[in-house]
């Protein structure tokens, strides 16, 4: 698969930034092809990814999954704790 990723930058950031060995330009199109920047990328706000429409978009792997499962399990945790067990800040 290969999408087209641009990395957006913002006030006061280099001209460019370099990611696992490829150059991204600020608001330049970059073509990429490894699964693992493309996932990464997909959720990362200072990039936008555009797809190229062909093949499938790469799976999240089980890391992603598991760092998924123990936010939502700490944040049910949280919901459910008493004002108690809260502490103050």
């Amino acid at each position: 698969m290969t999408v087209k990723a641009t990395w957006l930058g913002g006030p006061g950031e280099p001209d460019h930034c370099e990611w696992m060995g490829v150059i991204f330009p600020k608001g330049e199109p970059v073509e990429i092809t490894d699964e693992f920047m493309i996932r990464k990328a997909k959720g990362n706000k200072f990039f936008v990814v555009e797809d190229d429409g062909e093949g499938e978009t790469p799976k999240p792997s089980k890391a992603d999954n598991l760092a998924k499962a123990r936010a939502a399990k700490a944040m049910k945790k949280a919901a459910e704790a008493t004002d108690d067990d809260k502490i103050d800040a």
